[in-house]
């Protein structure tokens, strides 16, 4: 039903503002980049584009911005990449880049690149159709089916005195019945997988690094409680979770995510870049 990366950009969106121009406030003072036009207008950033940091609204397409001017320095300093020097970079401009993976493919020979640490999909079984119609209802014209099929034997006219015979389906106009098929399933389930050796790896401090996991089981379960309706169009709310699910809730880990973030907000920073140069 969902793949891994349609449920990345849904982790992704409960980090964001209903207009997905900031963090809600709960999440305050995480970094970010921010990306405006020549006016001084917001037009993306680094949370919601595809390719996160990587983006070249964010890096730069033709020129070079300063955030990709930074990161190709490091690519280029050693033969042998920093790994530590480079998710502590990735840390201070989109700390979510570190959870949903990134990769700068147009730097250098791409070598700067970090595998998802957190990742999700949603599974149906026991699908079957549900096959379901209805009628477009023109309650002024009504049926102009027959009009229609008479007025293509009739002979050929201009004088406009058969408009009726015009109102059919070709114009949007008339009663016109449809059919629709749809799926239920007799269980769908969510998965969840957390990297907790590949956030330690970063080498980050102690606090980053417990910020990345508060972080990372905050977006699953902001997830879990927010109303949720994927491309099938069913909404979803939890009904059983396994035994094992051992998350705590929302308000608990804003409430750590809060501390964990006055503490490790030196290291963190909102940059703005401008698209257009």
């Amino acid at each position: 039903m969902e793949s891994v990366q349609s449920v990345a950009n849904h982790l992704e969106n409960a980090c964001l503002t209903s207009d997905k121009t900031g963090f809600i406030d709960q999440l305050n003072g995480l970094s970010m980049v921010v990306v405006d036009d020549k006016e001084g207008r917001q037009i993306t950033n680094s949370v919601r584009e595809g390719h996160r940091l990587a983006s070249p609204y964010i890096i730069g397409h033709r020129k070079m911005t300063a955030v990709g001017e930074e990161f190709k320095r490091l690519d280029a300093t050693n033969k042998i990449l920093d790994q530590q020097v480079t998710h502590k970079k990735i840390f201070e401009y989109d700390v979510n880049s570190l959870l949903h993976g990134v990769w700068f493919s147009r730097i250098g020979e791409g070598r700067i690149k970090v595998r998802r640490a957190v990742s999700g999909y949603i599974e149906a079984s026991d699908a079957t159709q549900v096959i379901s119609g209805g009628v477009k209802k023109d309650h002024v014209t009504g049926s102009t089916k027959g009009k229609s099929g008479e007025r293509k034997n009739a002979k050929s006219d201009d004088d406009g005195s058969d408009e009726d015979a015009k109102k059919d389906a070709s114009a949007g106009m008339g009663s016109i019945p449809f059919s629709r098929t749809e799926y239920a399933a007799k269980k769908i389930t969510a998965y969840f997988h957390v990297d907790l050796d590949q956030i330690s790896a970063y080498g980050l401090d102690d606090h980053e690094t417990e910020l990345l996991r508060a972080l990372a089981k905050w977006k699953i379960r902001k997830f879990l409680e927010l109303p949720f309706r994927p491309r099938t169009g069913c909404d979803l709310k939890i009904v059983d979770t396994p035994e094992s699910f051992d998350l705590p809730g929302v308000t608990e880990l804003e409430s750590t995510l809060s501390s964990l973030i006055a503490k490790t907000k030196s290291g963190m920073k909102t940059t703005t870049v401008s698209y257009g140069d």
